[in-house]
């Protein structure tokens, strides 16, 4: 699942550096590993078998043929319309789902529609800021959005957390609705339920002390994205051969640079707290936990410009040693990531991860010194 998210991280980041020379009308890549297919570009169209698990990125998403595996896709625009016999993981600006999944399905998005020709055999969750449910789905359904509508058919319970809930006339829930908000749903006439039970916990009413929380955030998330990218930029002008020697290490070690960025978030602290203890060695902590919020700092910009590397050795090497190009995939890599963030469930651990891996690749660089640099981009592993 792991080397899966970090992939469909590298895709997203990878429409610009996918374009050819002599193909400047069409930007879009696809290829076949194995049994996977990926694909990363403007326009992407997945149709025919795809005999393993499915990658696609883009601007527009569409996925027409069967997939016998998962499908990861991310995009502005996506739509689903072949089964999946496995999952389905998508996250984009409008999501529109009218295929059969046969597993959970994990769906995030500025709009969310799963139609009438929809099934899900799994759990389905769904978040975003509106959300249109009229399918079929076996097991459980979670929804968290602004303006909720439910007129399928339900198996199980469902639980949703909205400012405003609407359940039509066609819905079936076999199980409870199970809601949070300021409002009570409007049900309509020939719903069936199978019970209602309010939830405790915050509700999703609107006041001036909630805008300035959210312009707060905002404003934080705006000068930490704008930070990062200021930091990227100018280490890779500064440093572009000890960034490309970072890459290749995240490339071809990543379990190991995973796990020395979990000891790393984990041990420093407790090594610093335990001089602390003995007086003497206060100095020594100080100095450890400054290292220690550096190496924190650059983890993340440290995995973007990774990110951005990989996807140039394997989209377009002859342009992997230009620093125009890297700067360009270490962006594309930033907003890859901000957006596995919004994934629910999954993307907040997915971007975890690949945080760790940064730190972890950063540590090890760093205690190699004597490691050539190469001016070159890493090639895929």
């Amino acid at each position: 699942m792991l080397r899966q998210l970090l992939l469909l991280a590298v895709l997203a980041a990878t429409p610009l550096a996918a374009a050819e020379p002599d193909r400047a009308d069409d930007d879009s890549v696809e290829h076949t590993l194995g049994s996977d297919r990926f694909a990363a570009g403007r326009t992407i169209s997945l149709g025919g078998e795809v005999a393993g698990d499915a990658f696609a990125a883009g601007g527009r998403v569409t996925l027409d043929g069967p997939v016998a595996g998962d499908a990861f896709l991310a995009g502005a625009h996506i739509d689903v319309r072949g089964p999946i016999d496995k999952g389905l993981y998508a996250a984009g600006g409008s999501v529109v789902v009218s295929g059969s999944v046969r597993h959970n399905a994990r769906l995030f998005g500025g709009s969310v529609e799963v139609t009438p020709a929809a099934h899900f055999g799994g759990a389905l969750s769904m978040a975003g800021q509106a959300l249109s449910f009229a399918g079929t789905a076996d097991s459980y359904l979670q929804m968290a959005g602004r303006n909720v509508t439910l007129n399928g058919s339900v198996g199980g319970d469902a639980e949703i957390s909205a400012a405003r809930i609407e359940i039509g006339p066609g819905a079936r829930i076999a199980g409870k609705l199970r809601y949070r908000s300021d409002r009570e749903p409007v049900i309509g006439a020939g719903a069936t339920i199978g019970g209602l039970e309010r939830l405790p916990g915050p509700r999703y009413g609107w006041s001036w002390s909630d805008g300035a929380h959210h312009a707060l955030r905002g404003v934080g998330r705006g000068i930490w994205f704008g930070g990062s990218v200021a930091l990227g930029a100018l280490l890779l002008l500064l440093a572009p051969g000890f960034l490309a020697a970072t890459s290749r290490v995240a490339a071809t070690q990543w379990p190991l640079c995973l796990g020395v960025g979990f000891a790393v978030l984990i041990v420093v602290p407790v090594i610093a707290a335990f001089l602390v203890v003995t007086l003497i060695g206060i100095p020594l902590a100080v100095l450890a936990i400054a290292l220690y919020v550096a190496v924190l700092l650059l983890g993340h910009v440290v995995a973007a410009v990774a990110l951005g590397d990989y996807a140039l050795g394997r989209f377009a090497p002859p342009r992997a040693g230009d620093t125009g190009w890297r700067l360009l995939a270490f962006l594309g890599a930033l907003v890859a990531l901000v957006l596995l963030h919004r994934v629910p469930l999954v993307g907040g651990l997915a971007a975890m991860l690949i945080f760790l891996a940064g730190v972890g690749a950063l540590t090890l660089r760093m205690a190699r010194p004597a490691a050539p640099p190469s001016p070159a981009a890493p090639a895929a592993a």
